[in-house]
């Protein structure tokens, strides 16, 4: 009869991905960061063009004491050590549709030493001679000042500035 079904069947069509395709990857295997900065995960992961709307990633850590990652793939290095990081891909209904790993190095931040060097280490002068002593300081924090000092103010007195002049005889630093 008219717009009546007369009969159903069904076919169930299972779609594949390419051979040698995968759902996702990281562009490399192994990431590093420091104690205390951040890496955002999610620009470094390869998906296929060919996943369904509504997919998602769940980001895992081994071990978030040394590395922890949020919803977002953002990763932050908590203390010295080295996790495998997952980045599963989920349909709308929850099912994982496949998964990738990689594995991030925290190093310790290092703090270079500072360094001062005067523009002259060892002289000789006459009482009453003066001698205008400079230097650069190299890898310190911000802020930080040169104050030239003395180990002995009756022999040779400086002043904050670094301009020496000699009083009486004898060894000062």
């Amino acid at each position: 009869k008219d717009g009546e079904v007369l009969a159903e069947a069904t076919c169930e069509v299972t779609v594949e991905l390419p051979e040698g395709v995968s759902v996702v990857r990281f562009d490399t295997e192994s990431y590093g960061v420091l104690v205390g900065e951040f890496l955002n995960l999610n620009n470094k992961v390869i998906l296929t063009e060919y996943l369904p709307a509504g997919h998602y990633i769940v980001w895992t850590s081994s071990d978030a004491a040394v590395a922890s990652v949020n919803a977002t793939g953002a990763l932050a290095g908590n203390t010295v050590g080295t996790v495998t990081v997952a980045a599963t891909v989920m349909n709308h209904n929850g099912e994982e549709l496949g998964s990738a790993t990689c594995e991030v190095t925290v190093s310790e931040a290092v703090v270079p030493e500072p360094v001062l060097t005067l523009s002259t280490t060892e002289t000789t002068l006459l009482v009453s001679d003066k001698l205008a002593l400079s230097c650069t300081l190299e890898n310190a924090p911000e802020g930080a000042e040169v104050v030239f000092t003395t180990s002995d103010k009756e022999v040779a007195f400086v002043t904050p500035e670094g301009e020496v002049t000699a009083i009486a005889y004898g060894t000062a630093t």
